[in-house]
């Protein structure tokens, strides 16, 4: 991996080779990135990745530009543009976001959106959410600042999230609107809630249990939010929500996520969510927990395990890494990881060695 400055162009290379495993045959995987700033605060840039297999005619190729320019301090205008290259996936293989602009001051932020991704856009060494679907997304916060000695600033938020796909058919729709308070204490309080849509051609399970049929589906969802200030000893956050209509049924969730700073060396993070899910088709209740627990002997030797369990796969996983900082931006991890039930538990270790250098 080299990244660095070239005649004013930000740039990134990354190449790894996989070797072959089992059915799985080597692949060797690229991403080459460039950025330029302009105005100061403006940028274009331009992306192109690559999966090359070992075996002939397999591989995945996207390649794409973008841009952000920012207008009198507040005036942000942004867009993409991506391609991509799939055997047996010729037509429709694109991406873009040809316009996202939107307005930020303390007081106000408005925004909108329209994206749109082919059916058959393909991105293995990236993230796509969803394929052939085009979405318009429209936002607007009105954020005062009263003359109070307790609240610091009010929020009044309303969004609307669009998508329907590439024939016309609405699939989601998400009508939401919030309401919170922060306070000088640093503390906040958040209500949501949210009118929502959602089409499905086809049936699944949720959870891999309860059969879910295709068809539309309408629902209400309710929220209350409680984020402590983050200086205190006990900070996080808490949620509690409700949504009628849930796949015509209902699910309560209840999510606990406390963090608890012990001492200068250590801190835990809690996380607990408990899901109770009711459907025509049956119930069920859900418990995932998390634990992670950061100690640090000295400012460069740090450790962080994390403890993950879910009650519904019965899975536990167990994940340990030492950080030795030998000097400033270079890093040696030695990385433990576990993972799986009583039937089967994978285990690995990692050594990881990072080390800049300077022309």
């Amino acid at each position: 991996k080299l990244s660095g400055q070239l005649k004013g162009v930000s740039l990134g290379v990354m190449d790894v080779q996989t070797d072959d495993f089992g059915d799985s045959p080597g692949s060797n995987f690229s991403v080459l990135r460039a950025k330029k700033t302009l105005f100061s605060r403006s940028i274009v840039g331009a992306m192109a990745t690559n999966r090359q297999s070992s075996q002939e005619g397999d591989f995945n190729r996207t390649f794409g530009v973008d841009s952000n320019f920012i207008f009198f301090n507040n005036l942000h205008l942004e867009s993409f543009f991506m391609g991509s290259q799939t055997p047996g996936l010729e037509e429709d293989d694109w991406a873009a976001r040809p316009l996202r602009i939107f307005w930020q001051t303390d007081l106000l932020f408005a925004a909108a959106e329209h994206m749109i991704i082919g059916r058959n856009f393909q991105a293995d060494m990236g993230f796509v959410p969803r394929k052939d679907m085009k979405q318009s997304v429209a936002e607007f916060q009105f954020k005062p600042r009263p003359a109070s000695e307790r609240i610091r600033q009010l929020e009044f938020t309303t969004k609307l999230n669009y998508i329907e796909n590439q024939d016309g058919v609405l699939e989601t729709r998400e009508q939401q609107l919030m309401f919170g308070l922060a306070f000088e204490s640093g503390d906040q309080l958040n209500f949501n809630y949210s009118n929502n849509f959602e089409f499905l051609e086809d049936g699944f399970r949720l959870r891999g249990r309860l059969p879910v049929p295709p068809g539309s589906y309408r629902s209400d969802r309710f929220s209350v939010n409680v984020i402590p200030y983050r200086g205190r000893r006990i900070s996080g956050f808490f949620v509690i929500q409700r949504e009628n209509g849930f796949w015509d049924g209902n699910r309560t969730t209840t999510s606990l996520n406390p963090r608890i700073k012990w001492s200068e060396n250590l801190s835990f993070q809690i996380q607990f969510r408990l899901d109770d899910v009711r459907l025509p088709t049956g119930s069920f209740s859900s418990k995932a927990s998390n634990i992670r627990i950061n100690y640090n002997f000295t400012n460069n030797w740090l450790t962080k395990t994390t403890l993950q369990y879910d009650s519904l796969r019965d899975e536990l996983g167990i994940n340990f890494r030492l950080n030795w900082i030998y000097q400033p931006g270079d890093d040696l991890f030695l990385v433990y990881n576990q993972e799986g039930s009583s039937g089967q538990i994978d285990r690995a270790v990692i050594l990881k060695f990072t080390h800049s250098f300077d022309f």
